[in-house]
Parts: structure tokens; sequence; C-alpha cells
């Protein structure tokens, strides 16, 4: 896991531009990138992407996006997916979605639609730890 992954995404969290910053430099140094200069939301937008980049085959993508709370003040995953969401309506609709995937389709295109925020944004909790624990753990709302 790189400096990337917690410090500057926790760093700008907290308001401190300064160590963000350094934190993702360090890592666009090693890739022989220019800095960033940049501060605020164009800071965050900057982690943000060069985590999307870092991370995209570490199987990490989907936390960061379950953490990261959008402009609009929800939480981003509740952006992209479900039935409004930004990655189904991209894969469905006409005008955007891929020709070839939607052709050759070894997948539903609408993968995504059913998340419900209200549920999804925790995990269920495994069966065998509520048994085990004599009913001191309940599931969580949604799961049921």
């Amino acid at each position: 896991m790189s400096i990337l992954s917690e410090d500057s995404r926790s760093s700008i969290e907290l308001g401190d531009d300064a160590s963000a910053r350094d934190a993702l430099n360090q890592v666009r140094r090693r890739a022989k990138l220019d800095d960033v200069t940049a501060s605020g939301k164009a800071l965050q937008s900057a982690i943000r992407q060069e985590r999307r980049l870092e991370l995209a085959f570490e199987q990490n993508r989907l936390y960061d996006i379950r953490r990261w709370t959008d402009t609009n003040g929800k939480k981003m995953i509740s952006n992209i997916l479900g039935p409004n969401g930004s990655f189904v309506k991209w894969n469905t609709e006409e005008a955007t979605r891929d020709a070839l995937e939607w052709e050759n389709q070894g997948e539903a295109s609408d993968k995504g639609i059913t998340f419900n925020e209200n549920r999804d944004m925790v995990f269920p909790i495994p069966l065998y730890e509520i048994t085990m624990s004599n009913g001191s753990i309940t599931q969580n709302p949604g799961w049921n």
C-alpha cells in the first residue's frame, strides 16, 4: 500500500493541505510526474484522481467511494450506483453505452442498479458471528 493510500486522503479531509500535497507529491515524484500545487477542492480532486489511477487493480476503489462524500453531501457510491447512479445510467442509456459490451452480454449492463444507500452503506454481519454472540450482536439494518 502506498503512502498516498491514507496520508493524503486523511490529511485533505482534516483540512491539512500541506501534508496532503506532500504525500501526493511523494507518489508523483516516484512516478516522475510533476508536483501538484493545488489546494482546497482542487487538491482533493487531484488526490481522488491519483488514488483512482493508483488503486485501480488493488481492489480498494470500492472502499474509497464508500468513504468519500461527494459535493452534494451524499457518499460518492450513492451517486454512482442505484437506479439513478451515473455508472448505471452510462451503461444503460443508448447514447453512452458501449456497443461492443451491449451486444456481447457476459453480464448485465445495469449492474449496480439494486444499490440501496439505506441498506448498502454497511455490510451484512455474517450469520455465524451473530450465532456465536448468543444474541448480543444483531444484523445490520436492511439485511434481515
